[in-house]
């Protein structure tokens, strides 16, 4: 505890030089401003004090705070995670300058940053994208030690005869010779001899950076728990610059269920990353529930929320064995009150086709604010009961079909004046079904 507490009294000493050090700085640059400037060694001590939401409000006093701001000290800590709240990807962006002096980045709890602000701050002013596809980060962690590199070097950014890139590969010369690849901001691809790579990349780890090296950030710790937007994506790109992400969510097992016929394989168990999209997943669906009609594109909702490809699990907020149903697209009926139901006119209700014929009854009532018990019918003028255990696919109903809404009378009861005038054919009881 005690070497603990004296290395926390060295960092912040260290912090508090640093500050004063660029408060002379910029006191030197910005002298012709007044008797405040002569304090800024204060606003510098204060701000380093301060997490990022507090600086970006100090920034916002006066001027000469506003350059104390700027100084390297103040941005050290990059604990976003107190101002989980208004922290986005603009955010991200408008800070990535500044956040490039931390060694550790804290997101925790940051809901609203997606991949897009994750690339923003990574990529910032000045600065190249990096390389995050898997299949070129696997690939070079298999070669990288047959030619004396290491795996963590992936997506460095170099700087050779001017040329500024970041390596990604390898590959062969017209001569045979192994040479490495890169990519620019552009996305221009750019190829270096081996022996000058290596030179440049192996001087990264001494004392004195080389100068073709670029000054990369790299980052000791970056923590992404609670970011639920941050998919497989945006981790990788964490990856290729930070020495350890913490915070990953770890596999689920999911399991698709088809609703109604529309499949042989009504139940199927997948696994994948909690952050990793679901793309995958439903396209592995598609091609193993063996569907009734393959030509018909299927929907799939948890908890009757509509689930997208570019959803993630963590998102979505599912947990092992959670249910995902599969189901044929939504459709529009019209139904048209009968009867006592006639002054409510036509009613448009949206339902899923693999739904029963009683979800049409349900989404009926919930529009028109009325429990009362109906029946449907497909025709206006004799009552031909529809029975709500059997799918609108199944009667072959299209988008825009027309029903009939039937109050619940007495048979015998005749035709309500103003209505379609029609004739009312009492059937059987049998032939009418409770639904």
């Amino acid at each position: 505890g005690g070497q603990a507490a004296a290395s926390g009294a060295a960092d912040k000493a260290g912090d508090l030089e640093a500050a004063s050090a660029a408060a002379a700085a910029l006191s030197q640059q910005t002298s012709g401003h007044g008797e405040c400037l002569a304090r800024l060694d204060v606003a510098l001590m204060i701000m380093v004090q301060l997490d990022v939401g507090g600086v970006c409000r100090s920034a916002c006093v006066c001027k000469a705070w506003r350059a104390a701001a700027e100084a390297p000290a103040v941005w050290r800590d990059g604990d976003l995670s107190k101002s989980a709240a208004y922290v986005t990807d603009s955010a991200l962006s408008q800070m990535s300058r500044r956040l490039r002096h931390a060694r550790v980045l804290n997101l925790t709890d940051c809901h609203r940053v997606t991949d897009t602000g994750v690339e923003a701050l990574l990529s910032g002013e000045g600065w190249l994208p990096l390389p995050f596809c898997k299949t070129e980060k696997e690939a070079w962690d298999a070669q990288a030690p047959e030619h004396q590199l290491k795996a963590s070097w992936y997506g460095r950014e170099l700087v050779v005869r001017d040329n500024r890139f970041r390596v990604y590969g390898f590959g062969t010369d017209g001569d045979g010779r192994v040479i490495v690849k890169g990519r620019t901001g552009l996305s221009q691809e750019v190829v270096v001899g081996m022996e000058c790579a290596q030179k440049v990349l192996r001087g990264a780890d001494g004392d004195e950076p080389p100068v073709g090296l670029a000054p990369a950030w790299a980052l000791d710790k970056v923590i992404i728990s609670g970011c639920k937007l941050v998919t497989i994506r945006g981790a990788r790109m964490l990856e290729s610059t930070a020495t350890e992400v913490e915070g990953l969510p770890g596999p689920v097992t999911i399991c698709v269920e088809a609703e109604g016929d529309i499949a042989h394989r009504r139940l199927i168990f997948f696994k994948i990353r909690g952050n990793q999209p679901l793309k995958r997943l439903l396209r592995a669906y598609l091609l193993s529930a063996f569907l009734n009609n393959p030509d018909t594109p299927l929907e799939f909702y948890f908890r009757d929320k509509i689930v997208y490809a570019h959803d993630t699990a963590q998102a979505l907020g599912l947990q092992d064995a959670d249910v995902i149903k599969a189901t044929l697209p939504r459709m529009r009926v019209l139904v048209c009150g009968v009867l006592a139901l006639t002054r409510r006119g036509s009613i448009e209700v949206t339902v899923r086709a693999s739904e029963r014929v009683s979800a049409v009854v349900k989404a009926y009532q919930d529009k028109v604010g009325d429990n009362r018990p109906i029946k449907l019918s497909s025709s206006c003028y004799n009552f031909q009961p529809i029975c709500g255990e059997i799918t609108p696919a199944q009667f072959g109903w299209g988008d825009g079909h027309i029903l009939y809404a039937f109050p619940m009378l007495n048979e015998k009861q005749a035709l309500a004046p103003g209505s379609s005038g029609g004739k009312w054919v009492p059937l059987g009881v049998s032939d009418v079904s409770d639904e």
